[in-house]
């Protein structure tokens, strides 16, 4: 920029000369108007290349501003996907249907797995399979299948929890046996057997609570499957204070 600003110094030098001298050289009137024509050529030429060389410095400027603040952007999602993938996963030996975590409730639960074997990666099959639950003979992979089965708001024992699990197996929900449920020292103890929950295995859940309320919360459960004949059974038998 500064040597543009000199050459358009000089050419207005010569062209003031010219104007004083100029009569001095050239007896011509019309050779002079020539001459500083012919120099404003140059003059006009040097504006025109000194603007363009201003608007490339400023669009230079503008660009470098956005290249930076694409590359904070950039840096700030990096982050972010970072902090993602840092978090737990689910390994391959979990298959969808795993349970969900534990609510913030009055409910403690505790979880041991008993082992594996054949059906411990399938909720539904282990209940029909390995613990003779007579489910109704439906397919039972998608958490919608699994609340149409619901035909009872009351735990018993040989009955099956729905559960609703979270996230990506939402879709899916998850089955477990009622084992047992009593009421001792003023808390209410459910018993759950169940396949695939956390991972792949056999697992036995007991979860202690004030209350039923409590428990179902904990674990997420929103309604149970009682088998035609238990339902009978329940009719005759009185029941327990805590339900």
């Amino acid at each position: 920029m500064i040597l543009h600003r000199r050459i358009l110094y000089r050419l207005r030098c010569v062209s003031f000369i010219l104007r004083i001298i100029g009569p001095v050289f050239f007896n011509n009137q019309k050779r002079i108007i020539i001459m500083q024509r012919a120099l404003m050529i140059p003059i006009v030429m040097a504006f025109i290349l000194a603007y363009q060389v201003s608007s490339c410095q400023t669009a230079d400027a503008s660009s470098t501003t956005s290249w930076s603040t694409t590359v904070t952007t950039k840096t700030s999602s990096t982050s972010t996907i970072r902090r993602i993938t840092s978090s737990p996963t689910i390994t391959n030996s979990s298959i969808p249907s795993t349970a969900c975590p534990l609510n913030s409730s009055a409910a403690n639960p505790v979880i041991k797995k008993v082992g594996n074997g054949s059906n411990d990666h399938n909720c539904v099959l282990y209940l029909r399979q390995q613990r003779g639950i007579k489910l109704p003979a439906q397919n039972l992979t998608t958490y919608a299948s699994k609340l149409s089965i619901i035909n009872s708001r009351v735990p018993r024992e040989k009955s099956v929890a729905i559960i609703k699990t979270p996230g990506r197996n939402a879709g899916i929900g998850h089955l477990a046996e009622v084992t047992s449920l009593e009421e001792k020292d003023g808390a209410v103890i459910m018993r759950l057997s169940e396949a695939n929950n956390p991972t792949r295995g056999y697992y036995e859940r007991t979860i202690t609570g004030k209350k039923l309320e409590d428990i179902q919360k904990n674990a997420n459960i929103v309604g149970y499957y009682v088998e035609p004949d238990e339902i009978i059974k329940a009719q005759s038998t009185p029941a327990p204070r805590y339900l």
